[in-house]
């Protein structure tokens, strides 16, 4: 399995215009309110989104590269871990089958009697 890696980024420039001032610490700021918004797609089809504002662009390319690295390291590791033991997927996804196969019989059996199905009676020969 190869390790995840970026295939798109995409930042968008969103402008919100102010009606009233925005208060800060700093005083005030009549106008407008700058965010950008952040899509970030990998090779796996894997899509995240973010948010950054305020700042040199600079700076937001390395909080960039610092939350991509934090956020799907640990999803690469897994990935890698789980495609290294096929066998232990294959036991979750064969334990999952069965708690899902005890609930929908529950469910079955009481909707076969709301409706009035009649159940094969077994006959002694």
């Amino acid at each position: 399995m190869s390790d995840t890696r970026i295939a798109r980024i995409r930042a968008t420039p969103v402008t919100v215009p102010l009606q009233a001032p925005l208060r800060h610490s700093n005083g005030a700021h009549w106008g407008r309110f700058v965010r950008t918004v952040v899509e970030v797609e990998t090779d796996d089809g894997y899509v995240g989104l973010g948010e950054f504002g305020g700042g040199q662009f600079s700076s937001f390319k390395n909080s960039l590269v610092e939350l991509c690295v934090t956020k799907l390291s640990p999803i690469a590791s897994e990935m890698k871990r789980l495609a290294a033991d096929p066998g232990h997927v294959d036991s979750i996804l064969a334990d999952g089958a069965d708690r899902a196969h005890a609930i929908a019989a529950e469910t079955m059996k009481a909707t076969k009697d709301i409706v009035g199905f009649v159940r094969k009676r077994s006959v002694p020969r």
